[in-house]
């Protein structure tokens, strides 16, 4: 399985309500995306998570990996010469970058995986309205190549650093750093201020 490692197991993986969500949204099936190709990037270097390693994991007892995976999704058949032909020729290479879905980040945490993540939103459909207001685009580069989508970030809460208020504020001020140049704390960070702010202890 592409998101295994030291910290991830496939097995628990495929029984987490995360891994059947995203096996549906990415399916040809229930107006998925119709993933066909899966381009592993190992190792990653994750922004987000490595402001939080530096910030609570490095300075705990336990050992935590600092580099992450990122899987690339794809809604084209390719293969690896494919690939390589599609980095060297633009001409060659336009239909497999257009055909680009987004990533999924796998962190090397036990338990809480899923890391900064980046997918399509579904397309129009004949009978459904879809409208996606919070979307913004997102630079992505895939092995030198630079792409642009359009969605907005999610990423599972991790209850070390982040709980599940501090995740959505997280995702919510991804959109509000983009429409006002406002500032885009880490999940960590944001955590920290809210301690700051509000007693934890002590109300009833």
């Amino acid at each position: 399985m592409a998101a295994s490692d030291g910290w991830v197991d496939a097995a628990a993986t495929r029984c987490r309500q995360h891994y059947h969500y995203f096996a549906e949204y990415l399916s040809p099936e229930h107006d998925g995306l119709g993933a066909q190709t899966i381009l592993v990037e190992a190792p990653y270097v994750s922004q987000s998570f490595l402001a939080d390693y530096a910030d609570y994991y490095a300075r705990g007892f336990t050992t935590y990996e600092r580099l992450c995976k990122r899987i690339h999704f794809f809604q084209v058949a390719f293969d690896l010469p494919a690939l390589e032909a599609a980095l060297t020729d633009p001409a060659t290479g336009a239909a497999l970058w257009e055909s680009y879905l987004g990533y999924v980040v796998v962190k090397p945490l036990p338990g809480r995986p899923i890391g900064a993540t980046l997918l399509r939103p579904y397309a129009p459909a004949h009978d459904k309205r879809r409208v996606y207001p919070v979307c913004r685009p997102y630079e992505v580069n895939v092995l030198g190549k630079q792409l642009t989508l359009d969605s907005l970030i999610f990423q599972e809460q991790d209850n070390n650093v982040s709980a599940c208020a501090t995740t959505a504020l997280w995702m919510a001020f991804h959109k509000t750093a983009a429409l006002f140049q406002t500032a885009l704390p880490s999940p960590y960070h944001i955590t920290a201020t809210t301690r700051n702010l509000f007693y934890r202890h002590g109300r009833t």
